[in-house]
């Protein structure tokens, strides 16, 4: 891969994305704490655009959804951090 070239990639253990923001805090923390999880389970799929060795970008891929307005409280409390949940 040339200097500054993208690439996308899927997801692995192996990527650092620490030093990576996208400017919605509860985006960049699902990337953190849940993508690896979520594809491991195959509950989502996530890729990773990757410049110089560096993550600069992310797409997931999730097998369903829950519109936010149809849970009951206590389940939209539970999901307020899963970006499925937001509509």
């Amino acid at each position: 891969m040339s200097p500054g070239e993208l690439c996308l990639e899927r997801l692995g253990v192996d990527h650092d994305f620490s030093g990576f923001a996208c400017g919605i805090d509860a985006l960049d923390q699902w990337l953190r704490h849940h993508a690896l999880a979520a594809q491991q389970m195959d509950s989502a799929r996530t890729f990773v655009v990757v410049s110089d060795a560096r993550v600069v970008g992310y797409v997931s891929l999730i097998m369903g959804s829950v519109q936010r307005p149809t849970l009951r409280h206590v389940w939209s409390a539970a999901c307020r951090l899963t970006p499925s949940a937001w509509s």
